[in-house]
Formats: structure tokens, sequence, C-alpha cells
């Protein structure tokens, strides 16, 4: 029983979110007990309890059924708050008859056993295990169901906290903001108010030139602030932004690599590597500073150059070799400054202007 909990415990522990959580506990339930069947009844928010999670069901029939107080097994334990069991679910008298057609004759489960498993405010989900065979559930399979469920409460309980802890860090993140924005905005707004005020009563050119020079420069410094303001609320969390690279980099990177290929006489000629792959998206890491890179109409699309050859960008891949491993002749590109595309596009429009 040791082993078991110490398996339960060890699984459980590394779910992060609700369906996580239920969907291992399920499985975890099968894999101890060696039951035909375990099977889960998800809170949906109104009161009803859809069977979202089956392992080892074999109807897909099986995941219509909807639990309801005092409807089934399952609503008896909702009514009760705790764990029940039945020997034959066909003529068990303590449960009614609801999903008597689809659980024995299409199913075929008799002997079954459920307990909740609570979340934080209210009966998250309804854990059962169900065998073939007609017998009550020995007392040793209820106590583990127990056991699975008080690790899943568990760890429903910690993912609330993690959630709880994530809303609170941004409640004051924004209220922070808010506050620097008050202190410095909101100030050097009344300030430029309080100067067009003055120079709209002074007659003197010199006073008014000295104070539409006192709004300009307060409004440049107010916009730089709210800039790195705004800058601010738009950064990943922490840890976030390794992964954001990570994930475009992966993204970016899953272009051809170096093929080989062996020449009639015997020696092997290296193909070079695609210099650029292109991308479906923006990398997720380049957020606004790529706006300024995306393609305009009427201008070529250009190519996100890949981490693995660091080139330069470019507007089509280097030269395939053919079938024969005799490969193409390279061209040497004209000589321009950036983007070859670019280059081509300006120099079409400083004709057009000339």
């Amino acid at each position: 029983m040791s082993s078991a909990a110490e398996l339960i415990a060890r699984t459980l522990a590394l779910q992060q979110t609700t369906t996580e959580i239920l969907t291992a506990s399920a499985r975890i339930s099968r894999q101890i007990l060696g039951t035909d069947s375990t099977f889960m009844a998800v809170a949906d928010g109104t009161g009803a309890y859809p069977m979202s999670i089956t392992d080892g069901i074999r109807d897909p029939q099986f995941r219509e059924i909807t639990v309801r107080p005092a409807t089934g097994l399952g609503g008896q334990v909702l009514l009760r708050g705790r764990p029940h069991r039945v020997a034959d679910y066909v003529t068990d008298p303590t449960i009614s008859r609801d999903f008597v057609h689809v659980v024995c004759d299409v199913e075929g489960l008799h002997g079954m056993a459920c307990v909740p498993v609570n979340g934080p405010d209210r009966i998250e989900a309804l854990l059962y295990t169900g065998t073939r065979t007609a017998g009550p559930p020995p007392d040793q399979m209820l106590r583990t169901l127990e056991l699975v469920a008080a690790h899943a409460e568990l760890s429903l309980h910690a993912e609330a906290v993690r959630k709880q802890e994530t809303e609170l860090a941004v409640l004051r993140d924004r209220q922070n903001i808010a506050t620097q924005l008050h202190d410095s905005v909101a100030q050097m707004l009344f300030t430029i108010g309080v100067a067009a005020r003055h120079a709209r009563r002074q007659g003197d050119l010199a006073a008014v030139t000295a104070a539409l020079e006192e709004i300009e420069s307060t409004a440049a410094q107010a916009r730089r602030e709210l800039r790195a303001s705004l800058h601010r609320l738009s950064e990943p969390a922490e840890g976030l932004a390794f992964e954001a690279r990570l994930s475009g980099e992966a993204a970016c990177s899953n272009g051809p690599q170096a093929a080989r290929s062996r020449s009639p006489g015997g020696a092997s000629a290296a193909t070079s590597p695609s210099p650029s792959r292109t991308c479906s998206s923006t990398p997720p890491w380049r957020g606004s500073a790529m706006r300024s890179s995306t393609p305009r109409r009427g201008l070529p699309s250009c190519t996100w150059p890949t981490s693995a050859t660091r080139s330069r960008w470019s507007c089509k891949p280097a030269p395939r070799p053919c079938g024969l491993g005799i490969r193409e002749k390279p061209t040497r590109p004209a000589p321009a400054r950036g983007c070859p595309c670019y280059a081509s596009a300006r120099a079409s429009c400083a004709a057009r202007l000339s």
C-alpha cells in the first residue's frame, strides 16, 4: 500500500491543470486496482457532471451520461457527500434506474464504486471504478479510490493557490503602473495645461515662445514615460520569454539539414544547407519590433534566417543538387546593401521619383 501511495503522490504531483490532474487520477486508479474500467464525471459549472474522462470504456455512448444529484450511483454520492458502492448496478435498490441501459446493457458493467473529488469550493469530480462481474467492490478498492481522491484534492488546491498568486501579482503590477502613470504622466499633463494657460495671458512673443518650448519638452518626456510603461506591460512573465524564444527557434529551424550525396566516381560532395527558411508567422519573441520588417504591398516577401546558419536575409534558398549528385553552378549575387529585394524596390522608387 505504501508503494501505491508513493506512486499516486508522485504521479499527481507532476500535473499542473485540472484536466491533467483528473485524467491522471483515473489512469493511476485503474493501473493500481487492475479493474476493467475507471471513469470520471467532471463538474461543468451548471450543477451537472458530464462523463468527461474514461479509461477502459468501450462504447462511445458512455460519454453521453450526465450525472445530477439523485441520478444513478454518482447522484447518491453528490447527495450524501461520501463514497458509495453497489454489488450489481442493475438490481441495487439504493440508486435510480437512469443509466442502467448504457452502463449495464451496452457497456456490461455491474459491480461499481464511486468517491467524490472535492475542489476548493465544490465537488469537482466523481471518480468511479467498475467491473464486468457482479459483486461488491472490496474495502481495499474503496480505500485506494479514496486515497487517489485525496491526492487529487491536494493537487487541485495547489492549482487554485497558483492561480490566485498569479492574479495577485498581476493586480499588484497593474496598481504599481497606474500609480507611476499618475505620478509622472498626469503631473506632466497638468504642467502642460498650466503653461498653455500662462502663455495665453502673455502678450510678449518671447514669453509665448518659451512657454511653447516648455510644453513641447514636457509632452516629449510624457510620451517617453508612457512608452516605457507600455513596454513594461507588454513584457512576458518571468520564465516565459525563454520558452517563447525556444518555441520560435524550433518553428524556424525545422528546415532541411545538410545532405551529402555520392558522385559517380566515389567522391562525396557536400551540399550546403539552405541559408534560410520562410516562417509562416512572425517569431513570437519579436513582438512589435518585427512590424516594420513585415512585407508591404507591392514588395516581395523575405525569409527569416535560421539560427543554424546565421546567414543574412535572402530572397531565395541555395541551389539544390540534382539527382546525379552534380550541383548547379552557383551564380554570384549582385552587390547590394541589405536585403536584395528591398534594394531593388528602393531603386525602383528612386526611378519613379526622378
